[in-house]
């Protein structure tokens, strides 16, 4: 794996769309935690339309510097 997960205490884990609503406050450590559960999953399915390493770690890159800009849209 690329990327190593942040520790999550099973107690403290909320749900995704909860996860989203924290990160349109600003809340990075919620943008955070979405990062990790969706990062190597899109970096995974980006190698395997790129056959690039630096091309899809530029697309999962890019992709979530777009979901941070958009996320007051995001429904």
């Amino acid at each position: 794996m690329l990327y190593r997960k942040a520790k999550v205490d099973k107690q403290e884990h909320i749900g995704l769309e909860d996860l989203i609503e924290e990160a349109r406050n600003g809340n990075t450590h919620a943008f955070r935690e979405i990062f990790d559960e969706f990062s190597d999953r899109l970096y995974g399915y980006a190698l395997s339309r790129t056959a690039s390493k630096q091309d899809a770690l530029d697309a999962v890159q890019d992709t979530f510097v777009d979901l941070w800009g958009g996320l007051q849209k995001f429904e």
